[in-house]
């Protein structure tokens, strides 16, 4: 008999023991999972709970607040104070809302309202440049340039000197039908390589020349044209002779229209009227008879 009460007691015993084990994990389980939300806070400053404890209640457990104007707004509509909507905010966040439920606005911890403001490094760094390449500009020595958007640098175009050839006549173009006057230039392609779509470009005059008007003095005076790809070289047809004499002038089929705007004197920015196709370039002016085309210099360029 008092071996049974013996058994019968340490059973009970071991049970009263797992019973409280599992009690006090599930307690625990049940405080670690516990969330603060906007509610809870609402809950004990109702209950008449002071606002220290409440405080202490927001730092020593997981929170996820609506921190949001309208959420602030209905926490003053309940009664919840000053002091502890700063506390909620201080404290901001620190997991995520239930599946389903509405997202809280997430407030990281400040100790002072922040100032809130767009990136501005790389506009005015942007900002800087151009204001930076337009001063450059403005100090250009006279002559031709190209102006490379990626690095803000004016490039030279150097001047390259047309070789005048004539095609089917012999040599000589008075009296001939289909007579054709080709100025050339050596090479396939120019050196100076340019953006594709509409480059801008830059004429500076020599302002100081008191010269008698022998050379161009506005862009209006230049022609941009398209090369002909001929074997090595690339060409520009510039006269044609038939029985009623020269047809002087570059081919129209040739010519791309470009827009020019004064900038200051003697200095202006030229840009093509549309996007330029791939190809050989060049600025030149025309010629008043086709001898003078042995010397005449033009100003090449590529778009690849």
């Amino acid at each position: 008999m008092k071996q049974l009460f013996r058994r019968t007691f340490r059973c009970f015993a071991s049970l009263l023991f797992l019973l409280t084990l599992l009690f006090s994990a599930q307690k625990a389980f049940s405080q670690a999972t516990e969330v603060v939300t906007n509610q809870t806070v609402i809950k004990l400053q109702k209950a008449g709970i002071s606002n220290d404890v409440i405080a202490a209640k927001i730092n020593n457990t997981p929170c996820s607040f609506d921190l949001s104007v309208d959420g602030i707004i209905a926490l003053k509509k309940d009664s919840v104070t000053d002091d502890i909507i700063k506390v909620m905010i201080a404290r901001g966040s620190t997991v995520a809302p239930p599946q389903g439920a509405a997202n809280p606005v997430v407030t990281p911890p400040v100790t002072a309202a922040p100032v809130v403001s767009t990136p501005a490094g790389p506009v005015q760094n942007s900002n800087q440049a151009q204001k930076d390449a337009r001063a450059a500009e403005l100090q250009l020595a006279p002559g031709l340039y190209y102006f490379n958007p990626t690095t803000n640098e004016y490039i030279e175009l150097e001047a390259a000197v047309l070789t005048k050839s004539a095609a089917n006549v012999g040599g000589k173009v008075t009296g001939f039908f289909n007579g054709k006057i080709r100025a050339s230039l050596r090479g396939r392609e120019s050196n100076m390589l340019v953006n594709a779509g509409k480059p801008l470009f830059v004429l500076v005059f020599d302002t100081g020349n008191n010269s008698a008007r022998s050379a161009a003095q506005t862009p209006g005076d230049y022609l941009l044209v398209q090369f002909e790809p001929t074997g090595s070289d690339r060409e520009i047809t510039v006269r044609k002779s038939s029985a009623e004499g020269f047809d002087r002038g570059v081919d129209d089929a040739a010519k791309l229209q470009f827009h020019y705007k004064r900038i200051q004197k003697g200095l202006f920015e030229i840009t093509p009227s549309s996007p330029m196709p791939t190809g050989e370039f060049c600025f030149m002016m025309p010629a008043a008879s086709p001898d003078q085309l042995n010397d005449y210099k033009v100003f090449d360029f590529s778009i690849q």
